[in-house]
């Protein structure tokens, strides 16, 4: 649960790179999806008391936000569109 957090904050912290707008965005979003897998994980973790259709939506919307977390950071990863800074022009 503080995974995402802390890969949101050290995106707009880092005084080593600076990202893109869209880069920092996706990350926003991811941290914010990340936040909902885990409250899911932990409400389909143990046995709840729902129908099984009730269960079977709450575990494919988790998986469907594990899908898109990676997928996005994936993309943010691979375009890899930082620019490294110098210690001298901070």
């Amino acid at each position: 649960m503080v995974g995402p957090i802390i890969l949101a904050c050290g995106v707009f912290l880092s005084r080593k790179r600076r990202y893109a707008n869209w880069a920092k965005t996706v990350y926003v979003v991811a941290c914010l999806v990340g936040l909902l897998w885990g409250i899911l994980g932990f409400i389909v973790w143990p046995p709840v008391h729902v129908t099984r259709q009730a269960y079977a939506l709450l575990l494919s919307f988790k998986n469907m936000c594990a899908g898109f977390l990676i997928g996005s950071l994936l993309s943010v990863l691979i375009a890899r569109r930082y620019e490294k800074t110098r210690l001298h022009q901070l």
